[in-house]
C-alpha cells in the first residue's frame, strides 16, 4: 500500500543527489578556471575574473603548486600588464599584508584574506584621494575616512555596510590632530580648526569650519571647552544649506544651544520657532 509513496521517496531522493553533483561538479569547474599558472615555473596564483587572454607571472615561493610566503605576482592580459601584487600568499591566494597597484595609477595597501581585500586599508586613487578603513571580503565596511588629495585638509566619515549612521561622535583636523565634538557625523563630512589645543581636543577662542562634499556648510566662531562649544558664539550658515547666509548669535553649552537665538544678519531668517529643527 505503501509502494508508490516509497518509490516517490526514492526517486526524489536520487533527484536530490543528482542536483547536488551537478552542482559540486559546476562549482569545480569554475572554481578551476580560476587557476591560473606561471608558464615558466608552474606556480599557481588565484585570480577572482580572468579573462581568456589572462596571465600571470609570480616571484616568490611555491608549495604543492601554488603560490606561498613573499613575493610579486604581475597580472597580464593581451600581453599588457595589468597590476602586480607584492606581498603574502597562501594557498595561491593573497592573503595576509600587500600592496596591489593598477597600471592606471590606484593603489590599495592592507590586509587581505582568501584572496580578497579584509581587514584594514588604504585605497588611493591616481588623483591623490584617498579611503582609509576596512573591508569585509571585498567590500569597505563600517565607518571609513575619505581624505580629497588636492586639499588633505579636506576629509570626510564615509559610511559603508554594517556601519552606524548620524551617529555623534569626534572629528579630527587632519592638519592639527585636533579634536572637535558632534552631535551627528554625516556622510562626506569634515572639519577645520583653528584655536587652542589642550589634551587633543578644541579648547577656547577659535573658528570652526564644517564641510560636506567638499563644500562649506557653515562655520562657528566662539567658545570651546574640551572639544565642545561652550560660552558665547556666532553660527553662520553656508551656501546651499537651508539657511543658508543666516547668523545665529548667543550662547552654547556642552555643544547644545543654551539661551534665546538672535539673528544677526541682514537677512530675515525668522528661525526662533525652529531651534530644535537647525543643523549646527
Amino acid at each position: 500500500m505503501n509502494r508508490p509513496f516509497n518509490r516517490s521517496l526514492s526517486v526524489l531522493f536520487v533527484a536530490l543527489i543528482f542536483i547536488a553533483f551537478a552542482y559540486n561538479r559546476a562549482h569545480a569547474d569554475n572554481d578551476s578556471a580560476n587557476w591560473i599558472a606561471d608558464r615558466e615555473t608552474g606556480c599557481k596564483l588565484w585570480v577572482s575574473n580572468p579573462g581568456p587572454t589572462q596571465s600571470i607571472t609570480w616571484a616568490g615561493g611555491c608549495i604543492d603548486g601554488k603560490a606561498e610566503g613573499q613575493g610579486v605576482a604581475i597580472y597580464i592580459r593581451e600581453g599588457k600588464e595589468t597590476g602586480r601584487y607584492q606581498g603574502e600568499c597562501k594557498g595561491g591566494k593573497r592573503h595576509g599584508k600587500g600592496t596591489y597597484i593598477w597600471t592606471n595609477g590606484n593603489t590599495y595597501e592592507g590586509e587581505y584574506q582568501d584572496g580578497k581585500r579584509h581587514g584594514p586599508g588604504v585605497f588611493t586613487w591616481a588623483n591623490g584621494n584617498k579611503y582609509q578603513g576596512d573591508y569585509k571580503r571585498g567590500k569597505r565596511v563600517g565607518k571609513g575616512l575619505f581624505i580629497w588629495g588636492k586639499n588633505p585638509n579636506l576629509t570626510a566619515f564615509v559610511y559603508n555596510e554594517e556601519a552606524p549612521q548620524n551617529d555623534p561622535g569626534w572629528m579630527t583636523d587632519p592638519q592639527n590632530g585636533c579634536k572637535i565634538w558632534m552631535a551627528r557625523l554625516e556622510p562626506n563630512q569634515s572639519a577645520t580648526w583653528s584655536g587652542g589645543c589642550a589634551d587633543g581636543k578644541a579648547e577656547g577662542n577659535g573658528t570652526l569650519v564644517l564641510f560636506r562634499d567638499g563644500k562649506e556648510i557653515g562655520r562657528h566662531e566662539g567658545g570651546f571647552i574640551n572639544g565642545k562649544r561652550n560660552g558665547y558664539g556666532v553660527f553662520t550658515w553656508g551656501e546651499g544649506t537651508k539657511w543658508s547666509g543666516c547668523k545665529y548669535e548667543g550662547y552654547w553649552k556642552d555643544d547644545k544651544v543654551d539661551g534665546q537665538v538672535r539673528n544677526v544678519s541682514t537677512k530675515a531668517c525668522h528661525f526662533e520657532d525652529d531651534l530644535e529643527k537647525i543643523e549646527f
